[in-house]
């Protein structure tokens, strides 16, 4: 039962995941885009009683206007609409920026004219995806022309619906180079300086403490971070527990590109730190069972909330070998970043990434495109909410209980250029998920033609073959998630399929 478990949660795992080949040598991956260190606002197009005028509809829309907004109704599959006119033509970098709500098919287009090509073609567009919740939303979409900029035309979506537009903007905006630092706020010696100008007998007090048999965390008092122990050896840390990086793109290349209005791009605060906590030991019924843990200096667990001074909380429950986390804030943040320790054997995000020794994540191995950029991927290239990296020094599990989560994953740690860690974590404004921690241990398994290292946490289950940290974590996050989804019903029976089959040829 074990072994069909086992291969069924591997083929949900491996399902649609980018297996690397022949990986570049010394490839370098830049996770940042090149600063934007002037932005100017080229044209403001309104679209209140006034403004609404100027707007035109082209193709299976019609445009309503609402007094401070202008609604397009769609009555087709391919609407359009075209905005106001340019008066100061202008090559160049633009921010092309819309304040809408929408409930079409989420897939909306820009296109634009030049004076050398007066005419909208389809190689000048750019495509984005949209939230169709009816909410409003900023949307913040990057073009560039080598010709005096001329027209702008707006496809908000992909079928019938609405789109209520508050305002676009266009800005223009130029770029320098990327920084050899992209985030200067990051403490990569965070460890050692927390207690640098204190005496040796204070710096206890620099750390809460939980502890059960197999995993001791310490968390720093100052809300920075926290390391985490197997056998009193560090093998990973949660750091930053928080923290904002308007810099770093998220969704994949093809994503929704919120403006983050939240963090403005001048915004480099970086790390928040946790203005106050609460902290309690969990308590077991087993009064003998109490008496051995703290007879052996092990308490039983542990529970720990911060408190944001932007707003929201943060707490961790720790119980055996799993981390449960919980994060609500006022503004989407980055957090917890979960980071393992040493060299990787084994690294997947589900449906995404599946990396052995030796690779790397966001490789041009197999994808030579900028689409190999994968650290924040699309929320909707993820299979199921499954990652994990695999060290030397231990296995980190993660599981997350929102779909729509944007994770990050990079193997190394390319967001804050650190080679000997990893990186694990998500974005938004609530976030909840629990992490499992495994010891790995070297064994020696040989296979059909040449002896491979690997490394193991459970005894082997079949002549030749043991089963990997990395498979224990996958049949641990398929029995989380609990099990297999249900067969879906079928839509129609053999007869009535085979007569569809033969209405298809008439």
């Amino acid at each position: 039962m074990r072994t069909t478990a086992l291969a069924l949660a591997a083929a949900f795992l491996l399902f649609g995941a980018m297996l690397c080949a022949q990986y570049p040598k010394d490839e370098k991956i830049q996770p940042y885009p090149a600063p934007i260190i002037d932005r100017t606002l080229h044209k403001r197009f309104l679209c209140d009683q006034e403004g609404a005028t100027e707007w035109k509809a082209l193709h299976q829309a019609l445009l309503v206007p609402l007094g401070e907004s202008l609604q397009v109704e769609s009555n087709g599959h391919d609407p359009y609409v075209m905005l106001p006119p340019i008066e100061t033509p202008k090559a160049g970098t633009f921010e092309f920026r819309v304040r809408m709500k929408n409930n079409m098919n989420p897939s909306a287009e820009i296109f634009w004219a030049t004076a050398r090509e007066p005419n909208f073609q389809a190689k000048n567009a750019v495509r984005f995806d949209f939230l169709p919740d009816g909410d409003w939303h900023t949307y913040a979409v990057e073009f560039a022309t080598d010709s005096p900029l001329t027209s702008l035309r707006f496809d908000p979506g992909t079928s019938a619906g609405i789109a209520e537009i508050a305002w676009v903007e266009l800005y223009e905006a130029i770029r320098g180079d990327v920084p050899e630092n992209p985030t200067p706020w990051y403490d990569a010696k965070w460890i050692e300086n927390l207690g640098k100008d204190f005496p040796e007998d204070e710096r206890h007090d620099l750390w809460l403490t939980m502890r059960t048999a197999k995993i001791r965390i310490d968390f720093a008092h100052d809300g920075t971070g926290a390391v985490v122990f197997m056998d009193d050896k560090a093998v990973g840390e949660i750091y930053p527990l928080v923290y904002r990086n308007p810099d770093l793109p998220l969704g994949g290349v093809k994503h929704i590109p919120f403006h983050r209005e939240e963090a403005p791009v001048a915004d480099k605060t970086g790390i928040i730190k946790a203005e106050g906590y609460g902290f309690a030991w969990r308590d077991v019924p087993d009064g003998f069972g109490m008496l051995v843990a703290w007879l052996a200096g092990i308490q039983p667990g542990g529970e720990l909330e911060y408190f944001l001074p932007s707003g929201g909380t943060l707490s961790f429950e720790l119980r055996n070998d799993e981390l449960r986390f919980e994060l609500e804030t006022d503004e989407p943040l980055f957090g917890p970043v979960f980071r393992p320790y040493g060299e990787m054997q084994q690294a997947v995000l589900n449906g995404v990434e599946y990396l052995e020794k030796g690779e790397h994540s966001s490789s041009t191995a197999d994808i030579e495109t900028k689409e190999h950029l994968r650290f924040a991927p699309s929320p909707m290239d993820i299979t199921w909410q499954f990652m994990s990296v695999v060290t030397d020094h231990a296995a980190f599990g993660l599981v997350w209980d929102d779909p729509l989560a944007q994770p990050i994953f990079a193997v190394p740690d390319i967001i804050f250029g650190d080679p000997g860690k990893h990186h694990m974590g998500l974005h938004g404004k609530e976030l909840a998920g629990t992490l499992k921690i495994l010891r790995t241990e070297p064994v020696t398994s040989v296979r059909e033609s040449e002896p491979v290292t690997l490394v193991r946490n459970s005894p082997a289950t079949a002549a030749g073959s043991v089963n990997t940290p990395l498979d224990d974590l996958i049949l641990w996050a398929f029995q989380k998630r609990g099990g297999a989804p249900d067969i879906p019903k079928r839509l129609r029976n053999d007869e009535e399929q085979r007569l569809l089959n033969l209405a298809a040829f008439y």
